[in-house]
C-alpha cells in the first residue's frame, strides 16, 4: 500500500541532478518510508479522509477489521466507496458524543460502537480536524466487550444455577412495580425446598450442589421467558411473575411448581423426592417496593412451611403481627 504523501520544498526539476536536490529528495522518501512504516505498526486500525471525504491514507489493520480488498484502500478512494462496500455488514450499537456536536463545518471528535455481523464489535473514534479533514481509528473491542459482560453476568446471576441472584432480582422488580401503579398487578413468590437437608446431610454437599441445579432447570421449564427467576441463597428461590391476573396467576404458578419439584430427581444412581413449600406476595396491595413485598412473601412462605410441606400460602396483613404456628410446626420448618 502506498504510503501517506509528505510535502516538502518545491524543487526545480531543472536542478534534480543537484547533489543538495538528490539529498533533499532520499531525505524525503526516507521520511515517507518512516511514515508509512509507524503507520502500519499501529495495532489499531487507521485512515484519514480529507476534507473532499477523499481517503488519504488507511493502514492493513484498517482494511483487516473491515474486511476491504486493497483496491478500497489507496489514496484518493472516495468515503462513500468505502461505505458502499461495508454497508450492511454492521449495526450501531452506541454513539456518545464529546464536547459539542460534530459536523463538517466544526472540528471535534465522537466515538461510536458497532456490531459486525460476524458478531465483533468495532469502537471507531473520529476526529475532525480544521478545515473539514478526519482521521479515525478503528479497535476490534470484542474481547473486552465479552469479558465486561461477564463480569455483569457474574455480578447479576447466582454462581451455582445461573439463575438471577437476589439483588437483580431487585433491580427487576423495581423496574417492573410501576406497571402495578397503572393496575398490571404483579407477583412475587418465594420457594424453599421440602427436605433439602436431609439431601445435603445423607449425600454429601456435591449432591446437594447438583440437586439445586436439576431444581434450577425445572423451575426454567416451568416458567414463562417474561417473568424471572431467582435463587435468593441456599435452597431458596424466588419467582416474580408480571402479566397475569392475581391472585390466580400465582394460584396457578404456584400449583406448577408444586407438582414438578414434587416429582423424583436421580442424583448419582439415588432417587431422591424433595418438594417445595411457597409464600406469594401481590403488588401493590401488599408493597410497593422490592424489599416490602419479598419480606412479605417469605412471611408467607414461614406459614407455608408451619401448614406442612408442598402448601402455598398468600401473605395477609396480620402475619407481620408475628408468627402463630405451633412449636411442632416451628420444627418442623427447620427441619427440610
Amino acid at each position: 500500500m502506498d504510503g501517506p504523501a509528505v510535502d516538502g520544498p518545491a524543487i526545480n526539476p531543472t536542478a534534480i541532478d543537484r547533489p543538495e536536490t538528490l539529498a533533499r529528495l532520499a531525505a524525503l522518501a526516507a521520511q515517507n518510508t518512516l511514515y508509512a512504516t509507524a503507520i502500519e505498526q499501529i495495532a489499531l486500525g487507521l485512515c484519514m479522509f480529507d476534507a473532499q471525504d477523499r481517503l488519504v491514507v488507511a493502514n492493513r489493520r484498517y482494511l483487516d477489521i473491515w474486511g476491504l480488498p486493497e483496491s478500497l484502500g489507496r489514496p484518493g478512494t472516495p468515503f462513500a466507496a468505502i461505505m458502499a462496500a461495508t454497508r450492511g455488514t454492521e449495526v450501531l450499537l452506541d454513539s456518545a458524543e464529546h464536547g459539542p456536536p460534530v459536523d463538517r463545518s466544526k472540528p471535534g471528535r465522537r466515538r461510536r460502537e458497532w456490531q459486525i455481523d460476524d458478531g465483533r464489535v468495532v469502537a471507531v473514534n473520529v476526529t475532525r480536524l480544521p478545515g473539514g479533514a478526519c482521521v479515525a481509528l478503528h479497535e476490534d473491542i470484542t474481547d473486552r466487550r465479552h469479558a465486561e459482560n461477564r463480569i455483569v453476568h457474574l455480578a447479576r446471576h447466582d454462581g451455582l444455577t445461573d439463575l438471577a441472584n437476589r439483588a437483580w432480582l431487585a433491580e427487576v422488580m423495581l423496574r417492573q412495580l410501576p406497571r402495578a401503579q397503572r393496575g398490571e398487578p404483579l407477583a412475587v413468590l418465594c420457594l424453599d425446598l421440602d427436605r433439602f437437608k436431609a439431601v445435603n446431610d445423607t449425600l454429601g454437599h456435591a449432591a446437594g450442589d447438583a440437586l439445586l441445579q436439576q431444581v434450577a432447570g425445572r423451575l426454567r421449564d416451568s416458567v414463562r421467558e417474561s417473568d424471572t427467576l431467582a435463587r435468593l441463597g441456599g435452597d431458596e428461590f424466588a419467582v416474580l411473575q408480571v402479566g397475569t391476573a392475581q391472585p390466580e396467576g400465582a394460584a396457578v404458578l404456584g400449583q406448577r411448581l408444586i407438582d414438578t419439584l414434587g416429582q423424583p430427581f436421580q442424583l448419582d444412581g439415588h432417587r431422591v423426592r424433595i418438594g417445595v413449600s411457597i409464600g406469594v406476595a401481590t403488588a401493590p396491595r401488599d408493597g410497593d417496593r422490592p424489599d416490602t413485598l419479598l419480606k412479605h412473601a417469605d412471611m408467607a412462605l414461614y406459614r407455608a412451611k408451619a401448614a406442612g410441606r408442598g402448601v402455598l400460602r398468600y401473605f395477609e396483613p396480620g402475619m407481620d403481627a408475628g408468627p402463630s404456628a405451633s412449636p411442632a410446626a416451628v420444627l418442623d420448618l427447620f427441619a427440610g
